[in-house]
């Protein structure tokens, strides 16, 4: 009879202490691997705003629309964008948009060419 009392029920608590330690460690872990990922979606995100909104001058640019006067520097006071154009060859113009930010600095180009006919607008590339 006695022996069935001396018999361990549970765990100890150096067992106990242990899993503890262990757990605090692996939540500590999760804890910045989060960190980490929100992070580098963060910086996923204002990159490809930052394309976005050079896309969207080109296209104004190949329409010839007058550029929306949609400053970007209210949402993002950090940004200053540039557009500029040069005469590649006679009937081609390189146009460069340039974004620059305290992160990261930007920039998207595109050809614009004009064909021989009247009826045809141009060409981009």
């Amino acid at each position: 009879m006695n022996d069935k009392l001396e018999e361990q029920r549970g765990f100890a608590i150096i067992e106990s202490m242990l899993a503890v330690v262990i757990f605090a460690m692996l939540l500590v872990a999760l804890l910045n691997y989060t960190q980490h990922i929100t992070l580098n979606f963060n910086w996923i995100f204002s990159s490809s705003v930052a394309v976005r909104e050079l896309q969207s001058r080109l296209e104004q640019e190949a329409a010839k629309m007058a550029l929306i006067p949609n400053d970007p520097s209210f949402i993002y006071p950090n940004w200053q964008i540039n557009l500029q154009s040069l005469m590649v060859s006679d009937s081609c113009t390189s146009t460069t948009v340039s974004l620059l930010s305290t992160q990261q600095d930007f920039s998207l180009t595109r050809w614009f060419c004009r064909t021989g006919d009247s009826h045809v607008s141009g060409l981009s590339f």
